[in-house]
């Protein structure tokens, strides 16, 4: 009983399925994601997917209430360049939004390869299962 709450409600293990998240996660990569932590700025959450019944990994690029704006592979939030060394290549699109309260928005790292906020719109913390972290053996 003791290991089914610890699982529904701290600690679970997740699989990353696709290659939305590369170079950062590999596809078939195993991690855990922690339910209770505060979702801070670049965190890699796990959340559930809007009408697929499938759960995502994403990162947090806008907390509730940021401005986000990206122009020429120039990612701002708030009017600050956010340095994004983590992506493989940028993405030739253009957008702004401002994230709504008890939101987030959530991009992958392969971002010309990853359904996210610019497709699925800014997730609900309420789907939003928990932050992802690497196993390290």
């Amino acid at each position: 009983m003791v290991v089914i709450l610890i699982n529904l409600f701290v600690i679970s293990p997740v699989k990353v399925s696709g290659s939305s998240m590369a170079p950062t996660l590999s596809d078939k990569q195993y991690m855990y994601q922690l339910k209770m932590e505060k979702i801070n700025r670049l965190d890699i959450v796990t959340f559930h997917a809007p009408d697929e019944g499938k759960v995502y990994i994403k990162r947090v690029i806008g907390l509730p209430g940021d401005v986000i704006e990206y122009h020429k592979g120039d990612m701002r939030v708030n009017g600050q360049k956010l340095i994004e060394d983590y992506i493989l290549e940028a993405s030739a699109e253009e957008y702004s939004v401002i994230v709504p309260e008890d939101h987030y928005f959530v991009l992958g790292d392969n971002r010309n390869n990853s359904t996210d906020s610019r497709i699925i719109g800014c997730v609900p913390k309420s789907s939003i299962i928990g932050i992802a972290h690497a196993i390290e053996w």
